[in-house]
Parts: structure tokens; C-alpha cells; sequence
């Protein structure tokens, strides 16, 4: 197994822009936000305050009308998408944590 490391890619990178720019507030450092897992996988969370109170399907409309707009390419190796609000954010789940220090990968 290959030990993992929050890489980013141009890939990435776009999807980030385009993240950033939807949901001003998210992070500055990308890692915080989507990075590479392994080759065939991106992570990427989403923390925001228009989160608050929205169900998981209406949090999940306004991400795709973001990632709707990216080439399908680089939407193809998004295995993990969270949606939070700034205050599920801050608790111990173990999603979260597993985002901030990710495990070993196969690949």
C-alpha cells in the first residue's frame, strides 16, 4: 500500500476555482478543500455557512450547479463529496477526520 498524501493536480485545481469562486468563504489552502487521494481519486469538502439547516439533497443541488459547469473530466474522480456547515465542520466525525489525514490508499 502507498502511503497518502493531500496532492493537487490541475484537476484539482479547477475544481477548487470553481469552488472558490461559488463558496467565497472556503478555504485559501486547497488541500483544505479537494485534493488527490490516489490517481483515481479526488476528495473534496465543501464548508459553508449556506449549509446550516439544509438537507443533504438540497446542499447537494447547489454543489452540482458548481460542478455542472466543470469539464465532466475533471468531475469523473470525485469519490468523496462533504457538504457542511461550519458548525458540523468543527465536530470529531469520523468523515471529517479521515479528510484531514487520510488513510492509506491501494493505488
Amino acid at each position: 500500500m502507498a502511503i497518502t498524501s493531500k496532492r493537487t493536480d490541475p484537476q484539482t485545481g479547477r475544481i477548487y476555482a470553481a469552488l472558490k469562486d461559488a463558496f467565497p468563504e472556503l478555504s485559501d489552502e486547497e488541500t483544505e478543500v479537494v485534493y488527490r487521494y490516489n490517481r483515481y481519486s479526488i476528495r473534496v469538502r465543501v464548508v459553508a455557512e449556506c449549509f446550516e439547516g439544509k438537507s443533504l439533497a438540497e446542499r447537494e443541488a447547489l454543489v452540482n450547479r458548481v460542478l455542472a459547469h466543470i469539464d465532466p473530466e475533471d468531475n469523473k474522480d470525485i469519490s468523496m463529496l462533504m457538504m457542511l456547515s461550519p458548525r458540523e465542520a468543527a465536530s470529531p466525525d469520523l468523515m471529517n477526520l479521515e479528510f484531514d489525514d487520510p488513510g492509506r490508499s491501494r493505488f
